[in-house]
């Protein structure tokens, strides 16, 4: 069966002075003229569940699976600060849908056409959207389509507050002086002694206390909206110094103040409910003390207000929460979930609240979550009171639908007594069915009587405009009062004294919050040490900000110093170096956002502003370090969503949304978030893996990387869902072979190979070997799309983590395209990825990937795709290739409104140069006829062709000497794929056979070269090709292509040879000896000639270049793409092709070649291979050390996924064992983080403090072992 599918066309995006349309709109005025092109309906679906299917035209757009009706997307270039205020369709015309289409569409129309504007900023320049919805209801109630329209547009000015901007410091206060950082664990008055000080590393004899000062934030998230107001820099906190007076510091002396935890408190006025929130990037707020920048700030005693209270406080608001962080569902996005019910099904928590009021109801918040296919209940039990919550079923069948549902209820309830008991039940329905505890949050009223050494105060009840309130607080114990409303500016209380009540009088005018207190807390607040002065904002303007963990500090200022060679401006720092002034030490991704902000918004002009930013170091979703080996590098952006797999995601691009109206990242808003910048990731987690990308970067544009691998494109397809995919691949590749002939096309479709059933499945070997074969020998792209995950593409596992391993091509690194599920998963820490293993492979694979981090839809992801293909190849104002930031962040803004579009994330450099030549090689004549009066060449004709080198204007560079690589390929064959899975046959079109590929030298921009047509050329009729790769002795290339002669048929003059080619054999260089020794990955060597040229066409069965490893003629070698002739002659040639993971022992080759007048000849070689895997230790190291009560032993080794037994001894100085661990671990990398210790010995006692030494000995499966010998410090 053949099926024949829609043709599709790609956005063209005309770019002019006032606007930016569609090809299919022009502007006349303000009107917008158009027409919509409907194909047919578009099927649907998670990569292998295509099973909806929806009304669809040329270039529409979806916000899958939320909502299946198409829309049409335009973008508006309106100027600096001018927008569309309105827009209506007028002239119009609309066609009535078939009966099909009537099914298909699920929403209400309106009588015209839903129009939606949306507003963006893209560095620095005004865009407004257009979204049109185009359907109406006529006045028959029936849905009409829209098929032609005149848009009418309306502007005007940008409103003046949607054009402020934060402000930002000058200089930093770490600039400066002396700093030390202290953190604290929990909302408390905390003191600070001598003895603190000095662990702190203050030399407390040497300071003037008055010059102590204190600043940070305290504990909160920055708020994710641009435009709210944060914190700049460090602020001073008041605090107290007792004893300053005479100023020294004497050992009595210290300091006091209030430090806030992680956990924020607002009141709900809605639910009259007081909700908390705890920090999701951090459990620990910092505080930074310094000694010398002068007077400090202290905390003031109030003057007890003039006036009366008008009301007499006796009672608070008291709120208390149980909630842990112990398993995200879905290992993505924000959620964390404690208790599972599942084995276990009731879990009990009781809380002592004194001085309960018993009258007043109290309130309680129940989070729950449960997984099962059946609605299921949770019972809430509260001092014997009864409650239920239900939550509905979810399909356990369908990957693209909620995993669990939720439940979030407040219940009312009577105290009773000063203990809260709180019983949570889950009713489990069936066997499968799981459930699991948020968070149980309740609200009590409480009498003002002091307890347990310090008492928060906040009172709602009492906040009102214009009151004084009267506190009146019971105490044994003699009690001090801070207002601690403004943490900045702490206010100590002027207390009345009567008896045992202390009373006070504060404006109630808005929520305040006191703090009473007889002791301080000692216990949890901790000294962290002395922090190096630094100042980030004092930065100039930069083009790329790198973002590197410090452990790759080294290679992220390599980099740096490459780029700025390149004439970027270029900034280095650490993400704790970027907390230290934009969230007062603790990590918070908006930190990060923050800095880049500044820099934007510091820009004068679009081409000041920061341009690109590369995160050095891995990210996880666990940005707490709950998951042992933790690779939380560089944070990256992790989804509200937790729970729908397709709206759960991972995100770099939240960093580059810079603008003022930015930041949220919501969907379906009249503002949307588009990227200003472009972020990538270097997904690294050694030294070495960080080694092994930089010099994958430093190579890709060396001298050796130069090469026609920069003009091919490799497109793979899947062969499953009919032919869904070969079809997507193909309308790609049909783009580029009708707009951008200078690429060649390979097509790999899987349907096209033979299919082989084996015990573990179908498969497709040889498939797998030109996958394998086409990275190898290198490509400026790799395009898949199919079914994939993590490990690998397709159910037939074609491309695996063994052959991603394997692939040696480091001088001809492709950028991979992959439009499946999850194969670039950067942010699981048990798992690296095949997409992350592409980049981090230090000997090749790809340079970087535009890949999925998560399930996506099988449509949009082709669209996405589509506009990829439609950008990558436009040329920047100075016709030059673009960057592949500036690529990718492109195509991410015009495919902005796709929700899908959000799992597609860049791993590489972003500010790396796209390996396109920047001139062109032009065709000047065949046989001495000019380009445009060529005859037909025929089978066993010598031709000669002469060239020259331009620039983009046609204008021969003369200054060009060098070589040209011409490539001269047959006519484009049709081809029919075998139907192996009954899917359907797919017809489409290749160019691949090879009548001749040499190097020829280029003098003064001009070239000339000879070659005979083989024999086996298809003798019908039809346009060749030849394509053309150039290269200058100053690495500066060239290409280009022409399609305007005939061939076919054959030569009157045929030459008369009967000799077959000469061939000689070596493995891995020409001084190889029969017989000799190997390596795995042995290069095969083959030098070619013959007087007429060696035959490498395929066109005759029999006639290839054929190698024949071991006598297995079922899995022999077809080398013909791999043979090149020498410069300047094509008599002779060479081949180098590459052998991987050959297994040890002796092999023998035989290759078999032709001549172009098919005469053949033969060789054979022997070759032993050897392996050597030895294991090699590097970089042992524990952190943190010093330690107190755990630290974590890391090392790099060589045997990334082999067993390896690693014992870990401790001993004290003298030589004494006090711990040995044996633990057998598996890195999917290079990098072993597995073993913790708490600093006991092997008793289980706390060792002492004090200098210890370990050694570190790891023993290889394969015998091999190594050691190495670290020192730790417990303290």
């Amino acid at each position: 069966m053949t099926i024949k599918m829609p043709r599709l066309y790609i956005y063209n995006f005309l770019f002019a002075i006032t606007m930016l349309l569609l090809s299919n709109a022009v502007y006349t005025q303000n009107t917008i003229e158009g027409s919509i092109e409907w194909l047919e309906p578009l099927k649907y679906g998670l990569e292998g569940k295509e099973q909806y299917t929806t009304l669809n035209f040329e270039d529409a757009q979806f916000n899958l699976p939320a909502t299946k009706t198409p829309f049409l997307y335009q973008s508006l270039n309106v100027g600096k600060n001018t927008r569309i205020s309105s827009a209506e369709i007028i002239d119009a015309t609309y066609q009535s849908l078939n009966e099909n289409e009537k099914g298909l569409l699920e929403e209400e129309f309106k009588s015209v056409p839903d129009i939606h504007i949306e507003y963006s900023t893209i560095r620095k320049y005004n865009q407004s959207f257009i979204r049109i919805k185009p359907f109406r209801k006529n006045a028959s109630g029936e849905i009409e389509k829209l098929m032609t329209y005149k848009l009418l547009l309306k502007y005007s000015k940008v409103p003046q507050n949607q054009l402020k901007n934060l402000r930002y410091a000058t200089t930093s206060m770490l600039e400066s002086g002396d700093w030390f950082k202290i953190a604290v664990t929990k909302d408390a008055v905390f003191k600070l002694d001598a003895s603190f000080l000095n662990q702190l590393g203050v030399d407390v004899t040497s300071i003037d206390p008055r010059d102590i000062r204190m600043f940070g934030y305290g504990g909160m998230m920055l708020p994710q909206d641009n435009d709210e107001p944060r914190p700049d820099d460090l602020e001073e906190i008041a605090i107290s110094v007792i004893g300053e007076g005479d100023a020294r510091f004497d050992p009595q002396d210290y300091i006091i103040f209030y430090g806030e935890d992680q956990v924020s408190w607002t009141y709900d006025t809605a639910k009259s409910f007081y909700r908390h929130q705890t920090n999701l990037f951090s459990d620990t707020t910092y505080y930074f003390l310094t000694t010398n920048k002068g007077r400090g700030k202290r905390i003031q005693k109030e003057t007890r207000p003039s006036g009366t209270a008008s009301i007499t406080i006796t009672e608070y608001d008291h709120a208390d929460y149980h909630e842990v962080d112990l398993r995200n569902l879905l290992g993505s996005g924000r959620l964390w979930l404690g208790e599972v019910f599942d084995a276990q099904l009731s879990y009990s928590f009781k809380y002592k609240v004194p001085n309960i009021n018993v009258n007043n109801k109290g309130k309680v918040e129940l989070s729950v979550l449960a997984r099962s296919s059946n609605a299921s209940t949770f019972d809430l039990q509260v001092n014997g009171q009864q409650f239920s919550t239900s939550i509905s079923g979810t399909n356990l069948d369908r990957g693209e639908i909620n995993f669990a549902r939720q439940s979030n209820v407040i219940f009312s309830y009577d105290p009773s007594s000063g203990l809260q008991d709180f019983l949570i039940s889950y009713n489990k329905p069936k066997a499968t069915s799981k459930g699991w505890l948020n968070r149980l949050v309740f609200n009590v009223r409480r009498g003002l009587v002091h307890f347990n050494d310090q008492m928060f105060i906040r009172d709602f009840e009492s906040a009102g405009s214009g009151q004084l309130a009267n506190f009146e607080l019971q105490s044994t114990l003699p009690i001090r009062v801070w207002n601690i409303t403004d943490h900045n500016n702490v206010v100590e209380k002027d207390l009345a004294v009567n008896a045992n009540v202390y009373s006070f009088i504060n404006s109630t005018n808005k929520l305040h919050e006191f703090v009473s207190f007889d002791k301080f807390d000692v216990n949890n607040v901790h000294p962290i040490g002395k922090v190096a002065n630094q100042n980030l904002h004092a930065s100039s303007a930069i083009d790329l900000a790198i973002i590197t963990h410090p452990l790759f500090k080294e290679q992220a200022i390599k980099l740096a110093d490459f780029h700025r060679a390149e004439g970027l401006r270029v900034l280095v720092t650490t993400p704790q170096k970027i907390y230290n002034e934009f969230s007062s030490g603790s990590q918070d991704i908006v930190a990060i956002r923050s800095l880049f902000k500044m820099f934007y918004d510091r820009a004068t002009t679009p081409a000041d502003a920061i341009k690109y930013a590369v995160f050095y170091g891995d990210a996880s979703y666990d940005y707490k370090n709950r998951i042992n080996g933790n690779t939380n590098f560089v944070p990256a952006y992790q989804s509200p969503n937790s729970l729908d797999p397709v709206f759960s995601y991972v995100s770099d691009d939240y960093y580059g949304m810079l603008d003022d109206s930015e930041g949220k990242w919501a969907t379906n808003s009249q503002v949307i978030d588009k990227l200003d910048m472009a972020i990538g990731r270097l997904p690294v987690k050694s030294v070495e893996e960080a080694n092994g990308v930089l010099q994958k970067i430093l190579q890709y544009s060396a001298p050796q990387s130069f090469g026609d691998w920069r003009n091919k494109v490799v497109f793979v397809a899947d062969d499953e869902d009919g032919v869904t995919h070969m079809f997507q691949a193909n309308e790609l590749a049909r783009r580029i072979e009708t707009n951008n002939k200078e690429f060649n096309i390979k097509k790999i479709y899987l349907d096209a190979y033979q299919q082989q059933s084996t015990a573990g499945g179908t498969r497709y070997p040889d498939v797998n070997r030109e996958i394998n074969l086409s990275v190898e020998q290198g490509a400026l792209f790799v395009n898949f799309t199919g079914h994939g995950g993590e490990t690998g593409w397709t159910g037939e596992r074609v491309l695996g983590i063994s052959d991603v391993t394997s692939w040696r091509n480091i001088n001809n690194l492709p950028i991979f395209i992959t439009a499946t599920c999850e194969f670039g998963k950067f942010d699981d820490p048990l798992r690296t990825s095949g997409g992350e293993l592409t980049l981090l492979n230090p000997n090749g694979g790809g340079i970087a990937l535009m890949t999925t981090t998560r399930l996506v839809f099988s449509s949009p992801n082709y669209l996405l795709n589509r506009v990829f293909y439609n950008r990558v190849f436009v040329r920047n104002s100075e016709g030059k290739p673009k960057r592949i930031g500036d690529i990718f962040m492109e195509v991410k803004n015009l495919r902005s409104s796709d929700a899908n579009a959000r799992n597609f994330s860049l791993l590489g450099d972003p500010a790396l140069d796209l390996s396109i030549p920047e001139y062109f090689v032009k065709t000047i004549s065949i046989n001495g006829n000019p380009i445009d009066q060529v005859d037909t060449i025929g089978a066993l004709s010598k031709i000669n062709i002469k060239g020259i080198i331009t620039d983009r204007n046609g204008i021969q560079l003369t200054n060009f000497n060098g070589t040209v690589t011409p490539t001269v390929f047959d006519k484009e064959e049709e081809k029919r794929t075998l139907n192996n899975d009954g899917g359907g046959v797919f017809n489409y079109v290749e160019r691949d056979s090879r009548l001749f590929k040499g190097e020829v030298s280029v003098t003064n921009g001009a070239f000339s070269f000879d070659f005979v047509v083989p024999k086996d050329i298809a003798y019908s009729f039809g346009n060749g090709k030849i394509s053309y790769y150039g290269l200058s002795q100053t690495n500066e290339d060239a290409h280009g292509y022409t399609e305007d002669f005939i061939i076919g048929g054959s030569s009157n003059n045929a030459i008369n040879d009967n000799n077959g080619p000469d061939i000689e054999l070596f493995m891995n260089d020409e001084s190889f000896v029969f017989g000799g020794i190997t390596d795995p990955n042995p290069i095969l060597i083959v030098n070619l000639s013959d007087d007429q040229g060696i035959n490498t066409v395929g066109n005759s069965i029999g006639h290839d270049i054929v190698a024949v490893l071991d006598g297995r003629t079922e899995d022999s070698f077809i080398l013909n793409e791999f043979y090149e002739a020498s410069l300047d002659d094509f008599t002779k040639g060479k081949i180098n092709y590459p052998f991987n993971e050959l297994p040890p022992g002796k092999h023998t080759l035989t290759l078999k070649a032709w001549d172009v007048a098919n005469n053949s000849s033969e060789r054979a070689i022997e070759f032993n291979v050897v392996e050597d895997q030895d294991i090699i230790i590097d970089n042992v190291v524990n952190y943190p050390n010093p330690f107190t009560s755990n630290t974590e032993f890391v090392f790099q080794h060589n045997q990334a996924g082999i067993p390896l037994d690693v014992k870990i001894e401790v001993f004290t100085v003298s030589g004494k064992l006090v711990k040995s661990i044996d633990k057998v671990v598996v890195n999917q990398g290079f990098l072993s983080r597995d073993i913790r210790w708490d600093g006991r010995d092997r008793y289980g006692d706390k060792i002492g403090k004090g200098i210890y030494v370990y050694k570190v000995q790891v023993r290889s499966r394969n015998g091999s072992s190594a050691e190495k010998y670290e020192k730790l410090v417990i303290l």
